[in-house]
Parts: C-alpha cells; structure tokens; sequence
C-alpha cells in the first residue's frame, strides 16, 4: 500500500483484497530438486528448503491466479 493508503484507506476501492508478500520456501530438504519456472526464469527454494505449498501443482496454482512475486533469485 501507498503512504496515501495507509493514511486514508478510504481511497481504496471497495472491492480491493489486501496482501501481504512473503516468501515461498519452508525448512527442510526436499527429496528431489523442486525447479519452477516462472515469466522465463527457473526458480528454486532457497538452500536447504522446499516450496511451502505441494510441488509443482501447488505452485502452478499460484502462478495461474498471478500470486507469485518474484525479487531477485526468489519467489
């Protein structure tokens, strides 16, 4: 949300649905590399991690409703 936003949420279209962004990966290895590609990129959990939902059909799920963030290296 804009400073704006956070000032006077007033502006804000009714029907608007706020998010919060985070990221997607959880502890704990992975039995097998968990590569997802995304707009042309192939991501992977961070070291040491697997995707927080179930892999892949989970993360194409997120990625077919656009809930998916990419910064960097990460999703």
């Amino acid at each position: 949300m804009t400073n704006q936003e956070l000032e006077n949420p007033e502006i804000i279209p009714a029907n608007s649905a706020i998010v919060a962004i985070d990221n997607l990966s959880s502890m704990g290895v992975a039995r097998e590399a968990q590569p997802f590609e995304y707009v042309g990129k192939t991501y992977f959990p961070s070291s040491n991690s697997h995707w927080k939902v179930m892999y892949p059909t989970g993360m194409k799920s997120l990625s077919y409703c656009n809930r998916l963030y990419p910064i960097g290296n990460s999703l």
